[in-house]
């Protein structure tokens, strides 16, 4: 269970912090120095990171490797200050990809298509240089071949000559094997994804088949109640036994039991009891029926003071029995508005084609949502979605830790009001639900909140399952040290270059 935050404090802004602004120039000032001198000693920026920092290709290198490189290269400035000016964020190690955004997207995509392309180092030096095993050739890689191998299989990324003279780290005209040890652990790692992508594409597959078979267990369930009792408020008030305007899982399996409805009930209670809770509340089943009953309760409330009082006001004959045309008529003497047929049967759920006082008493004891009838406001919403901004410095943010605090990428009404007490909103709570949930279903999503925001995160689930399957594979092949979570600074050494690469175009789109 999510640990209650008792206090919620502004985080600081610090586009708005001098000091920080400040820092981020002075770090644009810092990397244009060093790019330059890395182009003056090596003509790019990635050969220079690749021949004099990062020796073990693992993508990132330390204070020291900074350090190292920079004595190596002969500079003859404070390379102290320089690294400092540029790690803002206190890392204490710098990237290809901070220091030279399009090179590191050469770079990593180049590293991408031969761990997909080649076995190993030999397998790589052979392809390249078209020889078979076995061939004098086949351990050497001259400039000429490796540039027309790569165009020859397929190689579209550009830079042939610029990744061979980076490759070519002493300036030998040539590779060899040693030049391309880092393929072997990009090779595993591939290895180590397209296995995880297997396991991951026959889970989704599973479950792309259950949830398909959860809506036509549904859809077949609905069709059911509607032709066994000809209408959705008496289906769903012969559900709730109990009359608490909830249904248990219990009630629901002892009702299709004695039915006969010859659906599965298992996988009709897992489609409706999406947060595993043990109850779904009627709204769930058929919200139209709910906020029927609902409007009904509020004017009764409003009229006579409860549904008991609406019955006898009702009752003009005393009888203590209405029929539906008594019923009915009556509601609209009084200026009642939807009441029908449909709620007649609601409210006669035992078909005993008259309704008592007993069967409206449900509705003086149902803790009714208030959005089942309240208008929906816009600019409530609005509201509601600046108050949000207030106090996180996002709405993905808002949504993880106030909104969707289970993870179940959907809000209840519950959750949402819960929210809104968190963030002491005064407004019309109940409007502003009703705004976002437009289809009344009874749960709103981040899409509903903050479209932009829903895209940028359907993006990067689009990519993850397109790279590995799902997005928890893409954690797992991720996750290196196989500890189970990511500090910022090994989420930022996991994704920068690869996800950049990968993902870009989306998020333009």
């Amino acid at each position: 269970m999510p640990r209650t935050r008792k206090h919620i404090k502004p985080p600081p802004d610090q586009s708005k912090d001098l000091k920080y602004a400040k820092a981020l120039k002075d770090r644009a000032a810092a990397l244009a120095v060093l790019q330059l001198v890395l182009k003056d000693k090596d003509g790019s920026t990635m050969r220079a990171w690749l021949r004099h920092f990062d020796y073990n290709y693992d993508k990132q290198i330390s204070y020291n490797e900074f350090m190292a490189g920079m004595q190596r290269i002969g500079y003859q400035g404070y390379p102290d200050d320089l690294f400092r000016r540029i790690d803002v964020d206190k890392n204490d190690e710098l990237t290809l990809e901070e220091i030279d955004p399009g090179a590191s997207k050469v770079w990593m995509k180049f590293r991408i298509w031969c761990s997909k392309m080649f076995t190993d180092a030999e397998d790589m030096i052979q392809q390249l240089n078209n020889t078979s095993a076995g061939d004098l050739q086949q351990n050497v890689l001259g400039r000429d071949a490796f540039c027309k191998g790569l165009q020859r299989l397929g190689w579209d990324g550009g830079d042939e000559i610029e990744i061979f003279d980076c490759l070519d780290v002493i300036d030998e005209q040539a590779i060899t094997v040693a030049n391309l040890n880092w393929l072997t652990v990009d090779r595993k790692k591939q290895q180590r994804k397209e296995k995880i992508l297997q396991e991951a594409l026959q889970k989704k597959i599973y479950q792309a088949k259950e949830k398909q078979e959860i809506a036509r267990q549904m859809k077949s369930f609905r069709t059911f109640l509607k032709k066994r009792f000809s209408s959705m408020c008496r289906a769903c008030r012969s559900l709730d036994m109990d009359g608490s305007m909830f249904v248990q899982k219990h009630e629901l399996f002892k009702a299709a039991r004695e039915w006969c409805w010859q659906g599965d009930v298992r996988l009709l209670w897992k489609g409706l009891d999406k947060d595993n809770s043990g109850i779904t509340s009627i709204q769930e089943i058929d919200s139209q029926s709910a906020e029927q009953l609902a409007k009904f309760k509020q004017q009764c409330t409003d009229k006579f003071g409860s549904a008991v009082e609406t019955f006898r006001a009702l009752d003009v004959l005393k009888l203590g029995k209405l029929r539906a045309p008594q019923f009915i008529e009556g509601c609209q003497v009084h200026g009642f508005t939807k009441v029908n047929k449909a709620l007649f049967l609601g409210l006669d759920f035992r078909n005993n084609k008259y309704i008592t006082e007993q069967d409206v008493q449900f509705l003086d004891t149902w803790r009714c949502p208030s959005y089942l009838t309240a208008k929906p406001s816009d600019e409530t919403a609005k509201q509601f979605k600046a108050a949000l901004l207030r106090i996180y410095p996002s709405y993905l943010k808002a949504w993880r830790l106030l909104l969707d605090r289970d993870g179940s990428n959907a809000v209840g009404w519950e959750e949402f009001e819960s929210a809104a007490k968190r963030i002491h909103f005064k407004g019309d709570v109940a409007g502003a639900w009703r705004s976002f949930d437009a289809d009344i279903s009874g749960t709103i999503s981040l899409r509903e909140i903050d479209a932009p925001t829903w895209q940028v995160l359907a993006d990067f689930k689009t990519w993850a399952d397109e790279e590995f399957g799902s997005v928890k594979a893409a954690f797992k092949v991720l996750d290196q040290d196989n500890s189970g979570d990511f500090t910022p600074r090994e989420w930022r050494k996991a994704t920068a270059s690869l996800f950049s690469l990968l993902l870009t175009p989306m998020v333009k789109a």
